[in-house]
This record gives C-alpha cells, sequence and structure tokens, in this order.
C-alpha cells in the first residue's frame, strides 16, 4: 500500500493565522470606533474609495428607485478593484449597505439602507464646513448659487470652468464641493457631463450665516470645534469644546482596565498617559510636544495588549480626539 506523506509548512501557517487574527481584531476595533461615533452623534465620514462606491450605488438607486441594485466590477475605478470587498465591507460596518454579495464573474448585488440616501446631504450640511472651504471654494459655490436662482445651466457653466482651466485648479475645487455634498457632479469624457446643486448647497450660506450669529466666539481647528474669548484677537489661549466627550472616553478605558487582566505595568503606562493628556488639557495653553508624546505613548500601548479590541478601538478614539492639537 503506498504510504501519502503530508508536510505542513508551520512558518506559513503561523503567518496566515497572525494575518486572519489582525484582520479580525482590526474589523472588531473599526466596529466599536463607529458605534462610539453614533453613540456621540457623530458622523462618521467614509474615506474615498467608499465614497466613490457609495456614489455608484446611489446613481444606480436614481435610475431604478429600488435599495436592491447590482452591477460589474468595471463600474468601479480601476485603483479599487483590488479591495472591492474590503471597501463593501466597510459600507455594511456604517450601516450604508445591509448586506452584498460578490459573484465569480466580476459581478456584484448590494441592498442599501435609508442611511445611504441621506449620507451626502448630511455630510454637507455639517458645521465643520463653515471653517473646512476655502475662500475659492466658497466663491465657486457662490457663483453656482446665482446661477441656479438665475434658472441658469449649472453643468454648462462648470463644464468651461474645467475646458479652459489649463492648471485644472477647477476640477478640484469642484470634486471638493461634490465630495461633501453641496452640489452633484458626473464626469463623463475628462470634463463636466452633468452637474446640478444639491439642497445642502443651496442653504449653505443661510446656514452658515444663523450657525455664526449664534455661535459667535467659535473657531475651528482642522475641523474640531474650540471655543475662545470673545476679546481676543489672536489664538493666545484654547479651550476644547466639550471635554466630556474626551472624559467619557477616558472613564470608559479606566473601566475596561479595570475589569481585564493585563500586566500592571502596563496599565500603568496606559493610566499615566490618560491622565498627562487630561491634565495638558486643563492648561490654559496647551503645549503640543507634550500632548504628542503622551499620544504615542497610547499608540504603543496598543500593541502591547493586541488581544483586548475594546482598549484598541477606546485608545484609537483618544488619539483621534487630540489629532487637531499634535498635527
Amino acid at each position: 500500500m503506498a504510504k501519502f506523506k503530508i508536510e505542513f509548512n508551520m512558518k506559513k501557517l503561523e503567518k496566515d493565522l497572525n494575518k486572519q487574527i489582525s484582520d479580525i481584531v482590526k474589523k472588531e476595533q473599526k466596529r466599536l470606533i463607529i458605534e462610539k461615533d453614533k453613540e456621540r452623534g457623530k458622523m462618521n465620514i467614509l474615506n474615498k474609495n467608499a465614497e466613490e462606491m457609495l456614489k455608484v450605488f446611489l446613481r444606480k438607486y436614481d435610475e431604478i428607485k429600488d435599495y436592491c441594485i447590482d452591477g460589474s466590477y468595471d463600474e468601479f475605478p480601476e485603483r479599487m478593484r483590488l479591495s472591492i470587498k474590503d471597501t463593501m465591507e466597510s459600507l455594511e460596518l456604517y450601516d450604508y449597505i445591509s448586506n452584498y454579495l460578490l459573484f465569480i464573474d466580476g459581478g456584484w448585488s448590494v441592498t442599501l439602507t435609508p442611511e445611504a440616501l441621506e449620507y451626502f446631504d448630511k455630510k454637507g450640511r455639517r458645521t465643520e464646513l463653515f471653517e473646512e472651504l476655502v475662500s475659492s471654494e466658497k466663491e465657486l459655490l457662490r457663483e453656482i448659487l446665482k446661477i441656479d436662482n438665475e434658472n441658469g445651466d449649472v453643468t454648462n457653466f462648470l463644464k468651461d470652468k474645467v475646458d479652459n482651466d489649463l492648471k485644472d485648479i477647477f476640477r478640484g475645487i469642484i470634486g471638493t464641493l461634490d465630495s461633501n455634498g453641496l452640489i452633484k457632479v458626473v464626469w463623463g469624457s475628462d470634463t463636466v457631463y452633468y452637474a446640478t446643486l444639491t439642497q445642502a448647497g443651496r442653504s449653505y450660506f443661510e446656514r452658515e450665516q444663523k450657525y455664526k450669529e449664534i455661535n459667535p466666539n467659535v473657531v475651528y481647528i482642522n475641523g474640531n470645534q474650540v471655543n475662545i474669548a470673545k476679546d481676543n484677537a489672536i489664538l493666545t489661549a484654547s479651550q476644547i469644546n466639550n471635554t466630556s466627550e474626551l472624559d467619557k472616553l477616558i472613564e470608559e478605558l479606566k473601566e475596561i482596565l479595570e475589569n481585564n487582566d493585563i500586566d500592571e505595568s502596563v496599565k500603568n503606562e496606559i493610566l499615566d498617559n490618560v491622565d498627562g493628556i487630561k491634565e495638558e488639557l486643563n492648561r490654559d495653553k496647551p503645549r503640543k510636544g507634550i500632548l504628542k508624546s503622551f499620544t504615542e505613548g497610547l499608540k504603543q500601548s496598543i500593541n502591547l495588549v493586541p488581544k483586548l479590541m475594546e482598549i484598541g478601538a477606546n485608545i484609537t478614539a483618544i488619539i483621534t480626539f487630540l489629532e487637531p492639537f499634535i498635527n
């Protein structure tokens, strides 16, 4: 009788297993961050690939008015072809699709959620945009609004802007307004094929004016709200808006540390970093270098407790909160 010899490449198996575990941990951390943002009423902004995929889905929805849609891989930009599954997985995590199927022949099928239809409109109504948009972007939006109010042709207006712009400046500006839900643009033959003003774009300046009247002492730093004294001409002192958000994250982290079996030295290192962050942010003039040092310490802590996904998600949320003050 013939003998069969089966050989296992243990290094390869171990490597594959570690990758699977890492992927599961990352997915769970992402899910926990998304859930925390939802609890705080914060909008989850998709990355560029996910937004482009969602736009494809929404165009199909507009055509058939059905939440169940299908298509093929070649409807997405070529750079996305190798990450289609990951991108759909992200959209599912964010609750913009309820399920998806991928087929061997390069086809796909998804079911949209009602939240997907509202994504770009909600993104266009974020108060952060009042300070994130630069003057050239606001100026073009004003021009589009004027044309729309006069029942002019927004598509031809933007097409002319792109076709006569040798430096491609307007292409980028149009892209910013489009990605932020203030206008809706379809590109074709390397120019604007169709464009229209959205309701978020139509009401942008009115909402901006009302917001500034209600909040005269608010400015933004990298999209994060900061309060300053009314009589300060320059930003000599700052106070993070809604410190209770950070306090809540820190208290949650301490509770997780308390309820899990973690090496005492690791636990103390994490606590030292978060307490140092809290103390520094209570100063009149928080020091960027100190905050950055504490943040780097927290980043290292994630690697020390890789099996506890809740800790990784919580620390990531704290780091995200601090980014405007350390970048």
